[in-house]
């Protein structure tokens, strides 16, 4: 049967299952989770080769960790200062940090983005008033987002 959990480094989620810091979680046991989704959050660890190795911890053998990260972006704030915007990664980047703890046959990296989908995202447009060939251009040089995928071995 198939479990979610959503965790979160405050209290005052009412979603959060966990509450724990991605950078060290000793209350969430290792060798865990058949997959680990981390969306946009990695850019707000500052210690992120120690989150890395949590998530890696806390997977199953054969478990999946999927991540999108910021590539060009603001910066983003937090009204409550209970947490800061630290990284910017690369493809390039988070290949060599997913590789470090996962193995490098184990993590596949893909950016997505150009010049034009970067400048439309910081001026604030929304992807649905560009078009479709706007937006499924590639250009590894201006990388919007950056998708990692991590199985551990």
């Amino acid at each position: 049967m198939a479990q979610i959990e959503v965790l979160d480094i405050v209290s005052d989620n009412p979603h959060a299952t966990i509450i724990a810091d991605l950078k060290d979680a000793p209350q969430v046991s290792s060798d865990t989770f058949d997959c680990v989704i981390v969306t946009q959050t990695l850019h707000l660890i500052y210690e992120v080769h120690c989150a890395i190795q949590t998530m890696h911890r806390i997977l199953r053998p054969g478990g999946v960790m999927l991540a999108p990260v910021p590539g060009i972006s603001q910066i983003a704030r937090d009204s409550l200062n209970r947490w800061q915007d630290n990284w910017r990664f690369t493809g390039q980047s988070a290949s060599k940090a997913f590789a470090d703890i996962f193995g490098a046959d184990c993590v596949s990296v893909a950016v997505h983005g150009n010049l034009c989908t970067a400048v439309n995202f910081l001026d604030g447009l929304a992807a649905e008033e560009l078009s479709a060939t706007e937006l499924d251009y590639t250009d590894p040089d201006y990388p919007l987002v950056i998708s990692i995928r991590a199985v551990k071995s």
